[in-house]
């Protein structure tokens, strides 16, 4: 994936590789693996991070492998060009559907991916490429992958936030942090203080992460641990204060 420009919109692009298609066919970390021969559909594996069930609703979802994190509430400019995913975003488009963004690597995508809604087509030419202007909206887990469409399709569940204490203070600290360090976009206003989740992940996007530390951030049911993080970031703390590897050691509790 590459961005590119037009005027002042940036737009990323999916790039076109063979193997990023067939990372696509496995989830990072062989969550996922292919069930029997060639052509039967992907399934989870047996791992121990997984947190499906079989009481746990599931829906399919179109997904968007992309290098890119997308968070809830974030906008995210497309440039569709292949024609697979001129078929998806058509059919969303009419269905008013959203689609999945997921993050893929060289061990295939991550589990955790944020539903994405098309707010505005924002250009639209003869052969069928399009710009459209998406928002994040729900997180969710994928346990399997399909490929029985022109674009893949994952057997997803909603991921939600374990409950916790009170994150008033947490976000409190976290604000005067962030309007101290001078990091805070112009569209962010304090009324975010009344929703933490929001909060949480809209100040991670305007610390401009790397995709690692954001596809954490996005993983992670605690958003205790999120405005902490933050705050690490914010204040310049020691980063092992709140790393990474602590998120890790805690993914098997988390479910994820």
């Amino acid at each position: 994936m590459t961005p590119w420009s037009q005027g002042r919109t940036k737009y990323h692009i999916h790039a076109q590789s063979g193997q990023l298609e067939a990372n696509c066919k496995a989830i990072a970390g062989n969550d996922i693996r292919r069930a029997g021969p060639p052509g039967n559909f992907p399934r989870i594996s047996k791992s121990g991070d997984s947190s499906y069930n079989f009481l746990m609703t599931t829906y399919r979802l179109p997904l968007f492998p992309l290098q890119v994190v997308l968070f809830p509430g974030q906008n995210l400019p497309l440039h569709i060009f292949e024609e697979r995913y001129k078929v998806m975003i058509g059919e969303c488009i009419e269905d008013d559907a959203p689609f999945g963004v997921v993050l893929v690597g060289k061990g295939g995508i991550h589990k955790i991916g944020c539903a994405a809604r098309i707010s505005e087509v924002l250009e639209k030419f003869p052969d069928g490429r399009m710009n459209i202007l998406t928002r994040g909206e729900q997180r969710f887990e994928v346990f399997r992958v399909y490929d029985t469409r022109p674009y893949f399709e994952g057997e997803v569940s909603d991921f939600h936030d374990e409950e916790g204490d009170d994150p008033a203070e947490l976000c409190r600290m976290v604000w005067d942090a962030l309007e101290k360090s001078g990091s805070a976009p112009r569209n962010l206003h304090d009324e975010l203080l009344e929703d933490p989740l929001r909060l949480s992940f809209a100040v991670a996007e305007a610390l401009r992460l790397p995709l690692r530390e954001k596809q954490a951030f996005l993983g992670s049911r605690s958003l205790e641990w999120r405005l902490k993080r933050l705050l690490a970031f914010l204040r310049k703390d020691e980063p092992s204060r709140f790393t990474i590897t602590d998120y890790e050691k805690s993914a098997h509790r988390n479910g994820h």
